[in-house]
């Protein structure tokens, strides 16, 4: 279910674009050209060989949106142009028409606008509805865009996020400090009227179908890089991966969840994904506490493709893969959540790499499979046996062919594991020396307290938590108990009046 926007952070992050208003350096002139008839404000500042457009958002205008990217990037490298859309700060009069076309005509207008100052080819950068145009002005004009990059877009709209703009509609309901660089520019009643168009629009759109520019993301084909931060109020999820899976290519760079100084890892379980798994933490856990990072392993969820490889040491590469990963993001020192699958190889990493894990928690998870445990994963083979609940999720990820593949290699490795002795990562755990939080549902279906007591003992110092009644999904379906019985241990080193 998507998360509802919140209308607070909606005004705060509006007011927080217009509040970067300030005066031009004197060494960036604003300049203007005639473009079909309309008034164009740019500015062009830099000497390199590669120009690029900076693209700005809803009523957003040079200073307003792109200040840091004007003054900030290398002139050596770049020749660096920024416009006031059509109706937009000092491009008006006339002020904006907001029909559902507007997007593409912005786009058009933005090719013929470059044309007439010289330039050919070049990149764009392209922030919210600068990057909707964006994506359409890439699409139909292939010949000049070079490299784009686009954040903060999605290419259709959905109830949801309409409706929480309908309930911004008044600028009354708008805070002193939202409104003022607003009406600055474009005066009290000018903004009411703007915005108001804005808004029809986006309804009109909706009522369409609720497709801004779907059709023209597959026929992108430059070279594309989509940044995503995943706090956006005003981007559901869905959308950046809605694009990176339909802009062939396409390179995904995501901002982790939350600010605090614990860092945390989270290792979604077999065939498992970033929101099929772990929803309930990123949106759970305190971000003011946590950073937390969750991934899609290689071959699962848009890590592919390639599809995954179940080798008999999956477990151990992928482990290796989350090092490397946090790694290149940046995070030396970071505490695990492991379930099932992720957990097997969350033991791995902390056992491999013991100078970079602080803390880690298991559930769901074993060292070791027995004849026993094999025998009701080869009874599940067929996804037909799934509950829809299981398995539509997955279904929509990978196609219900693609899903039954998957499965069956995961199913041969485990077979396979099987056949060579049963062991997972039974010489890791004497290995592991960090602290070690094992959960248990004490009707999982899928792990015994035979492997929940080996754990134990062979994890040195491990702390225990069962859920009464939970089974192997505990911390979806005790979301809050789990989310709390966590931050206690990776917070306070276990608090024993809970744990």
């Amino acid at each position: 279910m998507l998360k509802t926007l919140n209308n607070v952070q909606l005004f705060k992050r509006l007011a927080t674009k217009m509040s970067e208003i300030s005066k031009f350096s004197s060494q960036v002139q604003e300049q203007r050209v005639n473009v079909n008839g309309q008034e164009i404000n740019y500015v062009k500042t830099g000497n390199g060989s590669h120009p690029v457009l900076c693209y700005p958002g809803a009523l957003g205008t040079i200073w307003s949106d792109f200040k840091p990217q004007v003054e900030g990037l290398n002139k050596d490298k770049f020749t660096i142009i920024a416009w006031d859309p059509p109706g937009y700060g000092k491009s008006r009069p006339p002020n904006k028409k907001f029909t559902p076309e507007f997007f593409e005509k912005d786009a058009d207008m933005a090719a013929q606008f470059m044309e007439k100052i010289g330039i050919k080819q070049y990149s764009l950068l392209g922030w919210s509805d600068g990057g909707i145009s964006g994506m359409i002005l890439a699409a139909k004009h292939p010949e000049s865009i070079k490299k784009f990059v686009l954040w903060g877009s999605n290419a259709y709209v959905i109830p949801e996020e309409v409706e929480s703009i309908e309930k911004m509609r008044s600028i009354s309901k708008w805070s002193d400090k939202m409104k003022a660089p607003l009406i600055e520019t474009y005066g009290e009643a000018g903004l009411q009227d703007m915005w108001n168009g804005w808004c029809d629009a986006l309804q009109e759109i909706l009522k369409k179908g609720g497709n801004i520019c779907k059709e023209h993301v597959g026929q992108i084909k430059c070279p594309t890089l989509i940044l995503h931060g995943k706090k956006d109020p005003m981007i559901a999820p869905e959308h950046p991966g809605y694009l990176r899976d339909n802009i062939k290519g396409s390179k995904f760079h995501l901002f982790p969840e939350g600010n605090g100084s614990y860092s945390v890892l989270c290792l979604p379980g077999a065939v498992g994904t970033i929101w099929t798994d772990f929803k309930p933490q990123i949106q759970g856990l305190d971000k003011d506490i946590f950073t937390i990072v969750v991934w899609d392993p290689p071959g699962y969820g848009r890590s592919h493709p390639p599809s995954k490889k179940f080798t008999t040491d999956f477990y151990e590469r992928d482990a290796d893969i989350a090092a490397e990963l946090m790694k290149k993001i940046g995070i030396r020192k970071y505490s695990l959540l492991g379930w099932s699958d992720g957990g097997v190889s969350g033991m791995i990493l902390a056992a491999k790499y013991p100078e970079r894990i602080e803390k880690l928690v298991v559930w769901g998870s074993i060292s070791y499979v027995t004849p026993k445990d094999v025998e009701p994963v080869n009874e599940t083979r067929s996804i037909s046996k799934w509950s829809d609940k299981m398995k539509t999720p997955l279904i929509e990820i990978y196609r219900e062919d693609g899903l039954q593949d998957m499965w069956n290699s995961w199913c041969d490795a485990v077979q396979e594991i099987l056949n060579e002795g049963g062991n997972l990562c039974k010489e890791r755990l004497v290995q592991t020396k960090c602290s070690t939080l094992l959960l248990h549902g004490s009707k999982d279906p899928r792990v015994t307290l035979e492997h929940v007591n080996y754990l134990k003992d062979n994890i040195k110092g491990s702390k225990f938590y069962s859920f009464l009644g939970g089974k192997h999904n505990i911390h979806l379906r005790y979301a809050e108990e789990f989310n709390t019985t966590v931050t206690s241990f990776l917070v306070d080193d276990i608090n024993k009046s809970h744990i």
